[in-house]
Order: structure tokens, then sequence, then C-alpha cells
């Protein structure tokens, strides 16, 4: 009796314990749902391919794709109310962007991994300090791993055993090969104009080679610019409120990318989620898929503006990123049921030193040449800290493009755009050198105002001093004229 009684106040305790360390940090325990996959496994099948991968449940990856594919690449950041959007001509975008978590393995590269969730964007980002000039400056962002992610060889965060689910600060698990970092100052391709192809970082020849990206990571700083998503009913959400990461600030952007801030904010005003390409989930998938339109915030269904607001709890927003279950389960209704063939697969595990690290590539076109001093750099990166891309083992790469996807831009498009950017660069100091002109004239205008007034000034000193001078005389004079008179009558009363 004694011995049961011990062992109910452990597990009391240990329970305690648990809730008491929940009001900070909630386990990153697996949730994966057959149900969240089941909303979305019609409209993305055409897409991509389904397996059933290990702990995690039905995960999608694009098949359709070019090789060295990785999630937010072929598209760019927009800035909106609700934060940094991705847009992209991946007709799928407007699921995989918005809902659920990528994360890479060893199989397929980067997977997705279902979730019923709406957020403005699933990433996090770094950005070089403020002290970094613009030149050298880098802005990047990485994808959140799903609450059960077990970290695949290549990507093991420092005093991970390789041995089930991460459950340490995800700020750690998100180790380099997970970044993109862009040239700062091409961070917001193609600003103010339509998304065309030629907007894409896939050929911007701005990103980061992988081999640098250790180096740069070390050399960022996390942004802390945590927002709620306020735009879902109370009732529709479990109990709290999930968590995304707004973005780079507006000033910091604006001075790197040489945009003038007042330039950007406009922007925001006048434009919404809904003139983006594949942000928004479209009106017709919308009227089709019922099950989808029950996990849409109300407010993105009428094309209505979406309420966000600022965190309060940076450090429990920063454990919180994401969460794709924010919306109960018991919200969505007649779930369609999910094929019962779709193939199992075992995570790949061991040791990755020297393996390689899947996933970690970037298109030939999207990353800009190292100069002397970056290849100085990669020589000098420890080799245990060195990103080697390898390709996916079970991962099949077409150039086919899927449907509504234009086509990529011709080397002539390439060079035109190119082009383009130099006389963009040639504008902007053109018109710093217009601005520098003008105040350079307006400080030649205000000191000639300040020289004329001066000179107006001591001409009326002056002028108010003869005056003064002149009353002295006149005042002399009729005292003279005075005391004449007095010595007249005094002779006439002689």
């Amino acid at each position: 009796m004694k011995l049961r009684f011990h062992l109910f106040k452990m597990a009391v305790t240990l329970g305690m314990t648990l809730i008491l360390l929940g009001a900070t940090e909630v386990p990153r325990l697996a949730l994966a749902s057959s149900e969240d996959a089941a909303i979305f496994y019609e409209e993305l099948a055409q897409y991509g391919d389904w397996v059933e991968y290990e702990n995690y449940g039905p995960v999608w990856y694009p098949s359709q794709v070019k090789e060295n594919w990785r999630p937010y690449v072929d598209g760019r950041w927009v800035p909106a109310e609700e934060g940094y959007v991705f847009e992209t001509q991946e007709p799928w975008g407007w699921a995989t962007y918005h809902y659920g978590n990528w994360m890479p393995t060893p199989e397929y590269g980067w997977v997705w991994v279902p979730g019923r969730t709406w957020y403005p964007n699933t990433v996090t980002w770094r950005t070089s300090p403020e002290s970094e000039a613009p030149e050298a400056s880098f802005i990047g962002w990485a994808p959140i791993p799903p609450p059960n992610y077990v970290p695949p060889p290549g990507y093991y965060p420092p005093g991970y055993s390789g041995m089930g689910p991460y459950s340490g600060p995800l700020e750690n698990a998100l180790v380099a090969p997970f970044w993109i970092f862009a040239r700062a100052v091409s961070f917001l391709l193609g600003f103010g104009q339509p998304f065309a192809p030629t907007y894409s970082y896939w050929y911007s020849g701005a990103l980061l080679p992988p081999p640098l990206i250790p180096y740069y990571y070390s050399r960022t700083i996390i942004i802390n610019n945590y927002y709620t998503p306020a735009y879902y009913p109370v009732g529709l959400v479990t109990v709290g409120r999930g968590f995304y990461n707004w973005g780079p600030p507006i000033p910091y952007v604006a001075r790197v990318t040489r945009i003038n801030h007042v330039t950007i904010n406009n922007y925001i005003k006048q434009v919404n989620i809904y003139n983006f390409r594949n942000v928004a989930p479209p009106q017709e998938v919308l009227a089709r898929r019922a099950v989808i339109r029950q996990v849409v915030p109300p407010p993105l269904v009428n094309r209505q503006p979406l309420q966000v607001a600022k965190a309060q709890n940076i450090q429990m927003a920063r454990f919180h990123l994401a969460q794709p279950h924010l919306v109960q389960a018991s919200v969505v209704k007649n779930v369609p049921p999910l094929p019962a063939n779709l193939p199992k697969v075992q995570m790949s595990r061991g040791p990755h030193v020297g393996q390689g690290v899947p996933g970690a590539a970037l298109p030939a076109s999207a990353v800009m040449q190292p100069t002397p001093q970056m290849q100085n750099v990669i020589k000098k990166i420890p080799p245990q800290q060195q990103i080697v891309p390898v390709s996916p083992t079970a991962r099949k790469w077409t150039v086919a493009q899927p449907p509504g996807v234009g086509q990529p831009p011709s080397q002539q498009q390439l060079n035109q755009q190119q082009q383009q950017q130099l006389q963009q660069m040639q504008q902007e100091k053109w018109r710093k050198q217009q601005q520098l002109n003008q105040q350079q004239l307006q400080q030649q205008q205000q000191q000639q105002q300040q020289q004329m007034q001066q000179m107006q000034q001591e001409k009326w000193r002056r002028q108010q001093q003869l005056n003064q001078q002149q009353q002295q005389q006149q005042q002399l004079q009729q005292m003279q004229q005075e005391k004449w008179r007095r010595q007249q009558q005094l002779n006439q009363q002689q």
C-alpha cells in the first residue's frame, strides 16, 4: 500500500513538474495528423508526391521542380501589414508557405509536414548587424520545422545525440544548412513591380553559396519581431495564441536596400496580400474544397484585412513559432479519407560528418559568384562546419514546369535584368547626387538668407544709432534754445 502511495506521489510530482515547465516551454511532442494531410491531399497531389514518413505521418514534396529545389527560393519576399509574405509562381505556395512546416530529409530533400493553421509566413529571420555597411549586409530566412522534428544527418544541433525528437531551443535546431541568405541590397527584388520570374531569387544571382553560409550565419543576429495571429476567432483556436516572425524591421530594410522607408511604408499601406501571387488561397480552391475553407481564417475567406498583434512575451514566441495545430481539430468536419497505399519511408540515420548535407544545395542561377576574399573564407571554415550539398537518395528531379508556372527567363532576359539592376544603381547614384546637390543648394540659400538678414539687422541697428544721435542733437539744441530764452528773460527783467 505504501509502495502504491509512493508511486502515486511520484507520478503527481512529475506531472506537476511538467505542468510548471510547460508554463514557459511546451515540449515539442509528436503532433502529426493524418486529417491535416487529408485536408490538402487532393489539391497538392497534382503537383507532387505524398509518402508516410516514419513518425511524422503523411508528408508531401513537389515532384515537378528542377534540381536543387528547396522551399522559399523560387519567388520573392514582399512586405505587407501582416509581415513579409512569399510571392511565388509555384501554384502550391498558398498552402505550403502558410500552413504546416518544412523540414529536410536525407531521402527527399525538403518535405512539407501539413498543418491546419494559417500564418503570413512559416520562417524565422536573421540579418547582419546595424553596424555593417549595406554592401556587406545579408538577410537570411529559415523554415520552421514541425514540433516533433528529428534532425537528419547533416542537420544535428549542438549536443544532439542523433536519437529521437529534438527538444532543445528552436533557434539551436536551425543550424546553418537551414538558412538562405540574400545580399541585402537585392532582398526586395522588383520592389513595387508586379511579380515576374525575373524577380525570383531563383534567377537573382544574389544568394550566398552554401559553403559560405556557416561563416555568415555566425555573423548575423536573430530578428525578434514576433506577432500573434489575432485574425482567428477565439473559439476556433486552442488555448493561447500562436506566433510568427513578422520579419526584418522596415527601417533596417530601407537602409540596406537603399529604398526610402516612407516609400516602403506607403507601399505596405496601398497593397494587400490578396494582390500577391499564390499567397492567399485561390477562390477556385475554396469553392471546390470545402474542407480547406474550414481552416482558412474567416477574414482571409472574405478578402478582408487580417488583424495581427505584437507579441509581448518574446521568449514564449521563440519557442512556439509557426505551431501547425493552433486551430482545434474539432473545427474540421467531413474530412475525406487518405489513400491506404501511401508509400512508407523510414528515416536514414548514422554519422553525417563528411557525408554531405542533403537539401542544402541551391540552383546555380540563384547564387552569387564568390569573390577571392569569400573563397579564402571558405578555405578557413573548419571541416565539421563545412556544408557539402548532396542530392537526396530517393529524389528524382525533373525539368518539367507544373501547370500555371511561367517559363524561366532566357539568358537575354537575365542580361536585361542585370542591365536593369545596373540602371537602377546608376539611377540611385544620380538620385543621391541630386539629393546632395539640392542639399548643398539649400545650404547655400540658407547661408545667403542668413547673411541678408544679418546685413538688414546691421543696417537697422545703424539707422537706430543715427536716429538716436539725431534725437540727442535735437534735445541739445532745445536745451540751448531754452537756456538762451531764459537768459533773454533775465536781461529784460534787469
